[in-house]
This record gives C-alpha cells, sequence and structure tokens, in this order.
C-alpha cells in the first residue's frame, strides 16, 4: 500500500471513531454549538475610582479629573461600559460634573472633570470635600468594598481655600478700665478700652467702642471721658464691634459720691398763730451736704394756698381758727428732696 493511501485510510478510521462516539452519548454533530460570546454578567463588574489631584484650590477654577476603571471577574478591562457621575460636597454647595454621561474605552476606563467650587468668604471651620461618583449602567452592580454606596464608587477630594481667604470671624472680647475707680459727682472720669482683644491682638482702631454710662448718655471712642451729675450706683456698658460685624458687650459697676441728702427742717414763730395774724414760717436748719446748696423752698400751708421762695423764710395768714398740716418740701441743685410736715393750731 502506497503512502498516500495509507493516510486516507488512516483519516477513514478517526472519523468512525468519531461517529461512534457521538451516536453513543445520543447526540449528533449537529446538536453542537459555539458559547455565547457575551461578555461577564453585571454582578462580576468590579469597578475603582480615583481622583488626579485629590486636594483641590477652591478657586472657581481649578479641576481634577476622575477616573473609573471597570474590569471583568478575571480582571481584564471592560470597554464600552456607560458610566454615569454624581458630584455631592460635604457642605451642600452645588457642584455639576464637566461630563456627567462617559464611556469606558479599551483599557476599561472613563473620565471626567470636576471643577472647585467659587471661593469660600472664609475658611470654613472643618474641611470642605467633594464627593464624586461613578455607577456603571446596564449592570447590577452589587459587588461590595470600600467605597461602595448604593451601587456606586466614590472617591473624595478636599478641597483647600486659596491663599489669603480670611479665617472665620470670632467677635471681640471687649474689656476696659475706670479712673478712679470711684468717683464723685462732677469729676471727670476716664474709661479706657485699650484692653479689647479681637482675633487674639488689640483690637485698637479695628473695632468701632459704643459705651452707655447708666445715667441716659452714650459715648464714642476707645478712651473717653465722662462727669456724672448725680451721686448714684451706675451701669457702665461697652459694646464692641470689630470690622467684620463681630459684637461683644460687657459692663462694669461704678459708684459716684456726692454731697449728703437735703433734710427738711423749720419752724413757724409764734408757734401758735392767731387767726387773721400774720406768722413766719423759717426754713433755714434745713440743711444738704457740702458741694450743694438748697434751690428751693415749697411751701404747703394746709388751707389750700402755697408758696415757693428762694428764701428759708416766708410768711403766711391763716384766716381762721384751726389745725393745719403744713408741709416744707426743699430742692437742692442736684435735683434732690426732702419734706417735712407740722401740724400747727391756729387759735
Amino acid at each position: 500500500m502506497d503512502t498516500n493511501a495509507l493516510r486516507v485510510d488512516m483519516r477513514v478510521r478517526l472519523l468512525g471513531v468519531v461517529l461512534s462516539a457521538a451516536a453513543l452519548s445520543g447526540c449528533t454533530l449537529k446538536d453542537q454549538e459555539a458559547p455565547d460570546l457575551a461578555g461577564p454578567s453585571g454582578l462580576s463588574l468590579s469597578m475603582s475610582v480615583a481622583a488626579s489631584p485629590d486636594r483641590l484650590v477652591q478657586d472657581g477654577v481649578s479641576q481634577t479629573v476622575i477616573t473609573a476603571t471597570v474590569r471583568n471577574a478575571q480582571g481584564e478591562p471592560v470597554s464600552g461600559r456607560g458610566i454615569t457621575w454624581f458630584v455631592t460636597t460635604s457642605d451642600g454647595t452645588q457642584v455639576e460634573p464637566v461630563t456627567q454621561q462617559s464611556v469606558t474605552n479599551a483599557q476599561g476606563q472613563a473620565t471626567t472633570r470636576v471643577t472647585a467650587p467659587a471661593p469660600p468668604a472664609e475658611v470654613p471651620s472643618t474641611p470642605v470635600k467633594l464627593r464624586v461618583a461613578a455607577q456603571a449602567q446596564g449592570s447590577d452592580t452589587s459587588t461590595s468594598g470600600p467605597g461602595w454606596e448604593r451601587d456606586r464608587m466614590t472617591v473624595e477630594v478636599e478641597l483647600v481655600p486659596p491663599a489669603g481667604t480670611p479665617t472665620a470671624n470670632r467677635a471681640p472680647v471687649a474689656a476696659f478700665t475706670i479712673a478712679p475707680a470711684v468717683g464723685n459727682i462732677n469729676q471727670e472720669i476716664t474709661f479706657d478700652a485699650s484692653a479689647t482683644m479681637d482675633e487674639g491682638v488689640a483690637c485698637d482702631s479695628r473695632c468701632n467702642y459704643l459705651w452707655d454710662f447708666g445715667d441716659f448718655t452714650t459715648g464714642n471712642g476707645k478712651r473717653v471721658t465722662h462727669e456724672f451729675t448725680l451721686p448714684d450706683s451706675y451701669t457702665i456698658t461697652l459694646t464692641v464691634t470689630d470690622g467684620r460685624g463681630g459684637v461683644n458687650s460687657t459692663t462694669r459697676t461704678l459708684t459716684i459720691n456726692g454731697p449728703a441728702a437735703p433734710r427738711a427742717s423749720f419752724m413757724v414763730l409764734p408757734s401758735s398763730p392767731t387767726a387773721g395774724a400774720s406768722a413766719v414760717l423759717d426754713g433755714s436748719s434745713s440743711t444738704v451736704g457740702a458741694g450743694a446748696t438748697i434751690s428751693s423752698y415749697q411751701w404747703n400751708f394746709g388751707d389750700g394756698s402755697t408758696a415757693t421762695t428762694t428764701s428759708p423764710a416766708t410768711t403766711h395768714t391763716w384766716g381762721a381758727a384751726s389745725t393745719y398740716p403744713v408741709v416744707l418740701t426743699v430742692t437742692d441743685d442736684l435735683g434732690r428732696t426732702a419734706t417735712q410736715t407740722l401740724v400747727i393750731t391756729v387759735q
């Protein structure tokens, strides 16, 4: 048998073996089908998200590039997969990605850009962060792991305020001194707010100073003087406002001494006047402390008539015999008053 005939015979025999095996298994060659070429199911996808840079100057211009990488169960990149992007911020600022939808390339990667929000008015008390989430479309991304949230993979980008952004304003700390600590009426008292602090340093001309002296008068300025016309205990209030509107107040009590209060005293001569006859009423025994004077004497003669004088003595005639309550009210030049009452018997 030549060589060619031998080769044909071997092929026929091999084909017979294959046909016999197919018959024994109850199958035919027609029943054999090629495997499905569809890719892995969504449950087999994995995705990672990265940001570059992950710290972004919050200047309204700078951008960060967010990249999502999608792989199948074998770790191979998945192309043509749609990605939806979502952006939130920790302080609620509205931010939108430059591209809302993107599709993975041959390397299984899809990207978007996020622009930093406008600069803050002041440095926030806690860092503000962008949270960028990627969601693969058309898949049940139920895989769990770090960064996964409701079938989305997220990455955070810290927002850094631009250089020169003012820090959060702290209210000033109002403080002042009084000299002398105890004063007298009509004495010049000095109030000095130089001790007021703002942002840890003396506030000086950067603050506005409003004074309430407790006697219905006010003043402005870091250092002021004031005179009190009445002895009393006064509540002094200083209100300080800094250049950015921070306000703080503080109070102190000031005692102002003065002359002793007036005391009313008088006598009637004669002590038992006769009806129809003139009598003298003398208030010269009334007194007031040193530094003040009695400015007026007001008489109520008890018979419906009155008189006011600047001298301590006056005269009066009662028309009928009776008893009369006579009242003297003295007023000093500080506006303070005192009274005395005597019951006069007129014969």
